[in-house]
């Protein structure tokens, strides 16, 4: 019987190779930004989505409705009001009192490393608004919540938000 010896460095480089394929680094992990703004009446919210290459091209894929292998401008645009939507289903927005306020999608920006940043405003005097976002509970991942100038946002909740799933963000106007 013949005896295969393997050198330890080669045994240690096959567990790598043998973990890092049962990782997914891709399509298992969500990443996005919330960029909370205010104007007297209503709260602006900008909420990025950074994709990876392979969840591009599913993206493309899928916006090339008639299957020509093309993305016209109207396919686009269709695509990404209806992403929109799809986003704005998924939270839960609310003043303090408990009433529900409804997101109105203004546009959608494409930029540079695969980035999609959705902008949508909502409509209230109040003080303050809870932001809850759902969209990425099968796919945690990292958040980063940000506050534009005279406007305070935290989570509700604690939350790690380098592997959030569901986020609550209490929303404030500051008074000066």
């Amino acid at each position: 019987m013949k005896i295969f010896r393997i050198p330890a460095g080669v045994a240690l480089l096959l567990l790598a190779v043998a973990q890092a394929q049962g990782h997914d680094t891709g399509f298992g992990h969500s990443r996005r930004t919330l960029l909370f703004l205010a104007k007297p009446e209503e709260f602006l919210l900008e909420y990025r989505i950074v994709l990876n290459a392979d969840e591009a091209l599913v993206e493309m894929t899928r916006m090339d409705r008639d299957g020509d292998g093309r993305v016209s401008a109207e396919e686009k645009d269709r695509y990404f009001a209806e992403r929109a939507r799809e986003l704005a289903r998924g939270w839960d927005v609310t003043t303090a009192e408990g009433e529900r306020l409804h997101p109105v999608f203004a546009r959608v920006e494409l930029g540079h490393s695969l980035t999609q940043t959705y902008r949508f405003s909502v409509q209230t005097g109040d003080r303050a608004i809870f932001f809850v976002d759902t969209n990425f509970s099968h796919k945690p991942g990292q958040v980063a919540i940000l506050a534009g100038p005279g406007v305070q946002a935290e989570p509700q909740t604690p939350a790690t938000l380098a592997h959030a799933e569901r986020i609550s963000v209490v929303v404030t106007r500051k008074i000066k």
